[in-house]
């Protein structure tokens, strides 16, 4: 007969209360989807004992990401000249692209809007003189 063993599951960190708050301050995502995201930060970050304070960008060479063709672009906009990024820094460029919700006011959604919009002029403008060219 075999034996049943039980592996300790793993669990990420709880998300800090003064990043909850900000997070809360300067985006519409809610409480569980800043969760699902520092899960993710976590997982990317590498599953350490403690809990990630940055994220390195080779990080997302591994995997089935790497095979993604965008993946450059978009890690050049989402870090920038930088090599790390903080776990507010990733939130907050997700929750560019998040859904909106009823309850987002007008303004939200436009300042969300134009935010997106540069952000995504930003990705195809690699010399980053304010024009895409060939």
């Amino acid at each position: 007969m075999g034996c049943l063993c039980l592996r300790k599951a793993t669990s990420s960190p709880s998300v800090p209360p003064d990043i909850m708050h900000t997070l809360k301050m300067k985006t519409a995502l809610s409480r569980s989807q800043i969760k699902y995201l520092y899960k993710r930060f976590y997982q990317f970050s590498g599953d350490g004992k403690d809990p990630p304070t940055q994220l390195h960008k080779y990080n997302f060479y591994s995997g089935l990401l790497q095979l993604n063709p965008l993946l450059p672009t978009i890690l050049n906009s989402m870090f920038g000249d930088k090599m790390t990024i903080s776990f507010v820094d990733f939130a907050l460029f997700l929750s560019t692209f998040q859904a909106h919700s009823l309850k987002t006011s007008r303004e939200l959604k436009n300042a969300i809007k134009d935010k997106k919009l540069q952000l995504l002029f930003n990705m195809y403008d690699h010399n980053k003189d304010g024009r895409i060219t060939k």
